[in-house]
C-alpha cells in the first residue's frame, strides 16, 4: 500500500511538472531532433559511400588528384600573372 501511495505521489508531481502543453512542446522538439538525426545519418551514409568509392580507386587515383591539384594551382598562378601583366601594360 505504501508503494502505491509513493507511486501516486510521483505521478502527481510529474503531472504537475509536465502539463499537456509542455509534453506537446517536448514531443515537437523530439520529432525535430529525430528528423535532424535522420538527415545527418543519411548524409553520413552518402559520405561513407563516396569514401568507399575513392578507396576502391586506389593509389593511382590519389596520384591523379595530386597532379590535378598541382596543375590547377599552376593555372591559377599563371592567370594571376597574366592579369598583373595586363594591368602593368595599360
Amino acid at each position: 500500500a505504501m508503494i502505491l501511495k509513493l507511486r501516486m505521489e510521483e505521478l502527481k508531481i510529474l503531472s504537475d511538472t509536465y502539463t499537456a502543453e509542455k509534453v506537446e512542446v517536448h514531443r515537437l522538439i523530439r520529432d525535430r531532433l529525430e528528423g535532424a538525426i535522420r538527415l545527418q545519418e543519411q548524409d553520413m551514409e552518402k559520405s561513407r559511400q563516396v569514401l568507399s568509392t575513392y578507396e576502391v580507386l586506389g593509389e593511382e587515383f590519389d596520384r591523379l588528384v595530386k597532379e590535378y591539384t598541382c596543375l590547377k594551382q599552376a593555372t591559377e598562378n599563371k592567370r594571376w600573372a597574366l592579369r598583373e601583366f595586363n594591368k602593368a601594360c595599360r
